[in-house]
């Protein structure tokens, strides 16, 4: 079936990248950082004294803020997208 070919090409790329990270869950050179849980080489945190992916260093807070979506309009009050107020202004009322 030529319309499937696309899947199996993605599918196959989901499986090496699943085969490469097992790998290094493995390999004692990685360690997981606390923060964005990407494999770092022990060396380079050691080394740099932070993570070289998200730049998370040990001491600071583990988990990420929590993104705020919906924020209140300041002229209407009405709860709005927090991304299209900043960008359109506020789409119920008009507010900029």
């Amino acid at each position: 079936m030529l319309f499937m070919e696309p899947f199996w090409i993605l599918m196959d790329k989901i499986a090496e990248a699943a085969k490469e990270e097992d790998e290094l869950r493995q390999d004692p050179r990685y360690v997981r950082c606390l923060n964005c849980r990407g494999f770092v080489l022990k060396s380079e945190v050691r080394r740099r004294g932070h993570c070289y992916l998200c730049g998370w260093t040990p001491g600071e807070k583990t988990e990420p803020e929590p993104r705020v979506l919906k924020v209140k309009c300041p002229q209407c009050g009405r709860t709005v997208l927090k991304s299209e107020l900043i960008k359109r202004g506020c789409y119920l009322c008009g507010w900029k």
